[in-house]
């Protein structure tokens, strides 16, 4: 039997088969992340710390990048920006600054960024960055992640 439109409040289903299903109004949360624990270190210039890749509907999505960062002097502090991509536009920046401080093993600050993004239907990547204009700087436990 073969029903064109059907309207149902409530239903038990013991077994179902489905060939396309379409949820409205973001029902479900698909999560995805991209990053990577190992430690990047860099004098100046900007560096990619993580990136992610994903297909969009076209609904909107909110981002959440962290990183742990270290500095690598003890005598002054350091600053630096953390920016959030989506391709080659920049979406947001924050000038971070890190204090001198002890150097011992797992000092440091973190840093995060969340957004709220409507990217439009299709494919989209999405990088995190960071440019330190001074000193080097130690990222580690870099994270990039995205609920649709």
């Amino acid at each position: 039997v073969i029903i064109k439109n059907l309207g149902v409040d409530t239903a038990q289903i013991n077994s179902l088969a489905v060939k396309t299903v379409k949820i409205d109004d973001q029902a479900v949360t698909i999560p995805d992340s991209g990053g990577g624990s190992a430690g990047i270190g860099f004098t100046t210039g900007q560096v990619t710390l993580a990136t992610m890749t994903f297909t969009s509907s076209g609904a909107p999505i909110f981002i959440n990048a962290s990183s742990f960062v270290k500095n690598s002097r003890s005598d002054r502090g350091c600053s630096f920006y953390y920016r959030l991509y989506r391709g080659p536009t920049k979406l947001v920046e924050h000038n971070i600054m890190i204090t001198a401080v002890d150097i011992s093993s797992g000092s440091g600050s973190c840093a995060a960024i969340s957004y709220l993004d409507n990217p439009g239907a299709g494919n989209h990547v999405y990088r995190l960055k960071a440019v330190s204009p001074t000193r080097a700087s130690h990222y580690r436990c870099r994270k990039l992640d995205y609920r649709s």
